[in-house]
């Protein structure tokens, strides 16, 4: 395969076969992909070096949280690490967004590899990029297929659950077979009482989504082709639901003639409004980027101190540049 011809990719290879003392990182909020990313790659170096130390940092109590129907040990997490030790981070090249950095920045060499729109803003030995990518977790396949491990059932899902969440099932558009081709054979040593269980979760509704889902649509607005809604703490409060089921902007998404979505969400706990921009075509990193954000030609995001003139501000700069751009990018 194709994926398997990257410099990049043996340079990677290199170092964690030099390194005797390897600690994964993952990015703070862990999504799928995150997760996939870290303790997919966790899964994958202890099959292949049982002597080499391999150890992940995790946040264990979002991924408890999240993810327990994926990863139900944390036997192999540690909270630090000193300078004798290689860190690696997938799916993030922005130092503040590494969970536990501090720890990260004491290793005495480091990985890193990611699939966004962003350019790493820290030093690394190896840095690989595929900003096109669907997902970090096939940068996780293209690890493991150089090593040529021995696929099982749990290794093969813990790698899949990130390529299926960050493609959204594959129904974001794609213009690289990549991470249908990683599925495609990673689901070959998946058995179906595993899989089911994956999207039996993934699907899954709570009394609390459905409240919330009322509510985005019944508050939304749309205007000049962007559709967008707000929520602040005191609302949040009011619908008495945990923030962390709050991150679906795609309720408001994929509406005729709307082509961007902007989901404004207060983080009273962490000071900070997170910003969300989906669209079907429009480059919406670009608008993030202005804002300190970043991430995906389609889908973005932005962290910003809670100041609601600010976050209307981007608003109206997502339908100035629509108005502007005569055509998709």
């Amino acid at each position: 395969m194709k994926m398997l011809k990257n410099k990049k990719l043996n340079e990677i290879i290199k170092l964690i076969k030099s390194s005797n003392k390897i600690a994964i990182f993952h990015h703070v909020f862990p999504d799928g992909d995150a997760l996939s990313s870290s303790y997919g790659l966790v899964q994958v170096l202890k099959q292949k070096f049982p002597k080499k130390v391999i150890k992940w940092l995790p946040d264990k109590k979002n991924i408890k949280k999240l993810f327990s129907y994926i990863v139900d040990d944390f036997s192999d997490s540690i909270e630090e690490i000193d300078e004798t030790w290689t860190a690696i981070i997938g799916d993030t090249a922005v130092f503040e967004r590494i969970y536990l950095k501090e720890q990260f920045k004491k290793a005495n060499k480091k990985i890193c590899f990611d699939h966004h729109q962003n350019n790493i803003n820290f030093k690394t030995n190896v840095y690989m990029s595929h900003k096109n990518l669907g997902a970090s977790s096939v940068q996780v396949y293209m690890i493991a297929k150089k090593l040529k491990i021995k696929f099982t059932n749990h290794i093969a899902i813990s790698i899949l659950f990130g390529i299926l969440t960050d493609t959204f099932y594959f129904t974001h558009s794609l213009n690289d077979i990549r991470p249908l081709e990683a599925a495609k054979d990673l689901l070959s040593f998946i058995n179906k009482i595993t899989i089911d269980n994956v999207y039996k979760n993934l699907k899954k509704r709570t009394i609390d989504d459905i409240k919330f889902q009322k509510y985005v649509l019944n508050n939304m607005k749309i205007k000049k082709n962007v559709s967008y809604f707000k929520l602040n703490d005191k609302n949040i409060k009011k619908l008495g639901i945990d923030i962390a089921i709050t991150k679906k902007p795609n309720l408001i998404g994929n509406i005729e003639n709307v082509k961007i979505w902007i989901f404004i969400i207060e983080d009273k706990k962490n000071k900070i409004l997170r910003i969300s921009l989906r669209s079907n075509g429009f480059n919406v990193s670009k608008i993030a980027k202005k804002f300190g954000g970043g991430g995906h030609k389609r889908a973005a995001g932005i962290k910003i101190k809670i100041d609601w003139k600010k976050a209307n501000k981007i608003i109206e700069i997502a339908q100035k540049e629509l108005i502007n751009c005569s055509k998709y990018e």
